[in-house]
Order: C-alpha cells, then structure tokens, then sequence
C-alpha cells in the first residue's frame, strides 16, 4: 500500500498522530531497502515478512492500523511473546541479496546471514531521552525524502544507539568481535538511489574514504571516544565527515554517534 503524503511535513504529522492513537558502529553498506511502519513481533525463527505487519501512519488509518495489530498479537501468542511488546515500530529492512560493504580497503560482498532488520519503537519519537527514531532514523529519512512503505538501493550508516550511548558504560549491552563491551550498533539510511545500477555506480566511484573504509592512522584522534576501540573509532570517521558535508552541525553529529562535541570538531 502507497500512502500519498504531499510532503515529509506531512508524513511527520502522520507520524505524530499514529503516536497519539496509540499512545506513549561505522562506515556503511550498500543494500536494498524497504522501509514501513506496523507491529513487529520478536519472535525467533521467523523471516522479517512473517514477523512484521505493516500498517499505513496517520489518524485516518486507524482500522488498517488495528487490523495489522491483532493479527501480530495472535501471532505474539502464538509464540508465546509478551503481546506488550507489539508496538507501532518503524521497519528498515536490509536485503543481503546483492549487499556490498568495504573490507580492507576493497568494496567486496556483504555476505550478510540472511536479512536484517532494524525496528525503532514510534513512542520513542517524543521521549525526552535520546533515540535512534528521533536522533537518526527520522532526520535521515526527511534528508532523503524516505516515507511509508519506500523501496529502494540506499547507503546504510551506522551509528552508536543514542540511547544506550547516553547511559555511559551501562549502556554497552553489545560485544564486538573481540569480546569487548560495546554500544549495540543501529542501521540508518545515509542516501537513497534511483536504481541498483546507480548505487553500485555511486558506491564504486566514491572512493575508499566515502563509504566507510578504515581512515588512515593520522586521522585517528589520540584520545579514542569512550566506548571504542581505535579502529571502530576509524570506521567511523568517512560517515561523520559525510554528515558534516551534508551540513549537519557538530553537535548533531556528536550526539547521533554518541561522543563529544570535541571529538567531532577534532575531524573538521
């Protein structure tokens, strides 16, 4: 279903009126993307279609949002998962199929175990606490002019989750490869492309140090942010210099990856 919003503007107010109906990393990929909102249901061995059920924003489609509703909380039963936690959620579905990443240097295959998906709960819009949904997924979405039930090739960042970031050690709930506590990792669409051609076109001739290649040692600050390890901290410099250039300011960026002020303004 394709929603006719004349403008994100609008799309956003959508937004904030399913809210009211309902109530209170580093470097990049390239994938295909398919981005909806609906009612996830996190249950274990089930593909991303048959744990997610999409639902059209907005106060006008609050049948289609009730009907998605019950079926995901007979679905939730079904699997015996607490059906509190079937909320109103965006999807950022990332296809493995044809996924490219950059690897020592080389943009070279993904090789992703299937699917992945990032959901982001819509009630964290207005909390007053950081969140992926208000901090990433929203401004990168009207940036890219991504709304309800988009398909398409996009450049995916990643970035520390804001929320877990704000808690300080506490917050590394997440290991890296290595066995280190770490910030868990969210997904987030950095830009969008009119077809897969022009994104392996895009991807290719960006160079090494637009999609998220390790930077060279010098540009590694000697005092690496809390929570990173040096070259997580380099894997995350080309998508912090890509924002910058987009004209997002120092303090929005610091706070999306979750460090200093400093920190960022050490890279300009």
């Amino acid at each position: 279903m394709t929603i006719p919003y004349n403008s994100f503007d609008e799309f956003e107010q959508a937004l904030q009126e399913s809210k009211e109906a309902e109530g209170s990393g580093g470097g990049s990929a390239l994938c295909a993307v398919e981005v909806a909102f609906g009612y996830p249901v996190f249950a274990a061995g089930l593909t991303a279609e048959e744990r997610f059920f999409p639902a059209p924003v907005g106060k006008s489609y609050k049948a289609e949002q009730e009907k998605a509703k019950a079926a995901a909380i007979a679905l939730a039963q079904e699997y015996d998962v607490d059906p509190n936690t079937v909320r109103f959620s965006l999807q950022i579905l990332l296809r493995a199929d044809g996924a490219l990443k950059v690897k020592e240097g080389e943009v070279v295959a993904a090789e992703w175990n299937g699917d992945m998906s990032e959901i982001a709960p819509l009630w964290t819009l207005n909390t007053d606490q950081p969140s992926a949904l208000k901090d990433l997924h929203i401004p990168a979405m009207r940036k890219c002019n991504v709304m309800h039930d988009w398909k398409g090739w996009a450049k995916i960042g990643f970035a520390r989750d804001p929320y877990k970031a704000s808690l300080g050690d506490a917050g590394m709930t997440d290991e890296d490869l290595d066995g280190n506590p770490r910030y868990p990792i969210v997904r987030y669409i950095l830009e969008t492309y009119p077809d897969k051609e022009a994104a392996y076109a895009a991807y290719q001739s960006e160079g090494v140090a637009d999609v998220g290649a390790p930077a060279a040692t010098a540009e590694v600050s000697s005092s690496v942010p809390q929570g990173y390890s040096p070259e997580g901290w380099a894997n995350m410099i080309p998508a912090i210099k890509k924002q910058l250039a987009d004209g997002d300011t120092p303090a929005a960026v610091a706070q999306a990856f979750g460090v200093q002020v400093s920190d960022i303004t050490a890279l300009m």
